[in-house]
């Protein structure tokens, strides 16, 4: 049976470098589990056995030894714990492992750099010596214990210097509960710091994701059992490795044993956060470009003729709409954030500034007809007779816009970081060559059928040097379109110019300068201990991962 205490072993049988051992191989990452036994009443039935209580049937056992089980790391885990470092993703182990063996493997992994200090958070509730406390225990670093002081500067790398003074909290089920109870005002600092949290029941997991989602933390969870569901429910994002209990309780079940899941789930999201974006974006221009478009032409009552209503709003659009979203998430996932609301500066400017060049160029092209000697208005301005849909007017607005549509969707298409450049969207690529093409042909190449078939005047009569100057006005439009929505609105010194207009929406900015205060800063109180009586509090809003040790072992 498992040792739960060694106060109910017999001490005669208990070795004196017993703490020794378990030291040594726990700080290797092993799990170990004592095993000890007791002499039954040889009179005593197996039934009357089953029906006696543990903690009568545990005491005064005989320990045989210890039990040294290897989990090893999975190959795929430090990889994928690379990647979310590199993409500034926090990762945090809550396990129910003793403490030596999850800080183990949370540095094999690379949660924890080779070079960072880890201190443990020991907690005590109030006792006979005194109030509430923390007494804040530095952990052995088997990196810099292990290297000659002489040698230790030429063992750095460039990495490891720069995160050379990063301190990890390592906390126990058993501090987080005294921690909750009488450091309510020290959480913040615990959730930013804790790196490592173990001996955690499933109730406090949860609680502890509840804690980073009350600093603004967007969290995400990964976990493959049973004691995992409540902190996979509570997420922002949970993610069970396990067919069982847990993929009832996670929106997200991979079956793939491993946290590759983790990385693929976030560039997915990330893709589809900036496809919808793009996708709001270019219906917002498809209805601004039509309402110019018909504002222009009822100027002139003028209108455009139903067939061409019918090909903007179900060939042009339709299509777009549908095949837009089929771009697939980029391949790498990247430390830059994607946008989170609809109303942010940046894409307000991105809409103002394409509605400003649609104007811009209907218009031109507009005054570019008017000013052809053999141009006759059809209708004069002011007139109160019905609508025309047959007139220049109408033709010239007509093929001008139908290749706005095609530019806007174009431009806001963008792939990397967050989405796959636009040519691996064959079909969609295919359809904006396709419309693009028929447009060009309806206006250089035009043909009568065609023409009588979308109301559109006969443009075979007019010069050819008039309708290929009227191709210039959509080819410079699409070059401004693409110079302003890739040059200027994604630019990033537009963007720290939006930071200082509005500086309280600086968000991961403003994070890392919080984080780089809290490291530079004294806390935690190494080798000292906090009363309860302590009142600090420092918050933190990057985004963070939770992992269970079994999904990363």
């Amino acid at each position: 049976m498992a040792l739960s205490k060694p106060d109910k072993v017999n001490l005669e049988t208990f070795p004196d470098n017993f703490h020794e051992i378990l030291h040594q191989y726990s700080v290797q990452g092993y799990r170990i589990i004592a095993l000890a036994y007791r002499q039954l009443d040889p009179k005593l039935s197996w039934h009357q056995a089953q029906r006696i209580s543990r903690d009568k049937m545990e005491h005064s056992l005989t320990l045989t030894g210890l039990l040294f089980m290897q989990n090893k790391l999975k190959q795929e885990t430090k990889p994928v714990i690379g990647l979310l470092n590199a993409a500034n993703i926090r990762t945090v182990m809550i396990t129910g492992d003793m403490m030596q063996t999850a800080v183990s493997v949370a540095r094999t992994c690379g949660m924890i750099s080779a070079c960072d200090d880890v201190v443990i958070a020991d907690a005590h509730p109030p006792d006979s010596q005194g109030p509430a406390r923390i007494e804040w225990i530095p952990v052995e670093n088997p990196v810099q214990d292990n290297i000659p002081e002489g040698e230790f500067q030429g063992y750095q790398s460039v990495d490891m210097r720069e995160h050379l003074e990063r301190t990890h909290l390592a906390v126990t089920g058993k501090s987080w509960k005294v921690i909750t109870d009488y450091f309510k005002d020290l959480i913040p600092r615990i959730c930013v710091k804790g790196s490592v949290f173990c001996r955690m029941s499933p109730d406090q997991k949860c609680q502890l994701i509840e804690k980073m989602q009350e600093i603004e933390y967007q969290v995400g969870m990964c976990g493959d059992g049973a004691n995992d569901c409540e902190a996979l429910k509570a997420a922002h994002a949970g993610i069970s490795l396990s067919e069982a209990e847990a993929s009832v309780a996670a929106p997200f079940t991979s079956h793939i044993p491993n946290i590759e899941c983790v990385v693929t789930v976030m560039r997915e999201g990330r893709c589809a956060l900036a496809t919808s974006f793009g996708c709001f974006k270019y219906m917002a221009l498809y209805s601004f470009i039509q309402f110019i478009s018909v504002l222009i032409l009822y100027n002139y009552s003028c209108n455009l003729a139903d067939m061409q209503f019918l090909y903007i709003d179900l060939v042009i659009t339709t299509s777009i709409a549908v095949l837009m979203g089929y771009t697939g998430a980029y391949r790498h996932l990247v430390a830059q954030q994607p946008q989170s609301s609809l109303i942010e500066l940046s894409n307000l400017i991105s809409i103002v500034g394409q509605v400003l060049l649609v104007l811009l160029f209907q218009l031109s092209a507009f005054f570019f007809l008017q000013s052809q000697n053999w141009y006759p208005s059809v209708m004069s301005k002011g007139s109160k007779e019905a609508d025309n849909v047959e007139s220049w007017e109408t033709t010239t607005i007509f093929l001008i816009s139908s290749y706005q549509y095609i530019t806007v969707a174009f431009c806001f298409s963008q792939g990397p970081p967050f989405r796959k450049p636009i040519y691996t969207n064959l079909p969609y690529l295919v359809t904006l060559m396709l419309l693009f093409s028929f447009s060009t042909f309806l206006l250089l190449l035009p043909q009568r059928p065609i023409l009588n078939f979308f109301s559109v005047m006969a443009l075979d009569e007019k010069p050819f040097m008039f309708r290929l100057f009227l191709f210039l006005f959509p080819v410079v439009h699409f070059i401004l379109c693409g110079i302003f929505e890739y040059a200027i609105t994604d630019n990033k010194i537009t963007k720290k110019l939006i930071h200082k207009i509005k500086p309280e929406k600086l968000g991961p900015l403003h994070q890392k300068s919080v984080l780089k205060e809290l490291e530079l800063s004294d806390w935690p109180p190494v080798g000292q201990v906090t009363y309860s009586e302590e009142e600090d509090v420092l918050m933190q809003n990057i985004p963070a991962l939770a992992l269970t040790s079994n999904s990363i072992n």
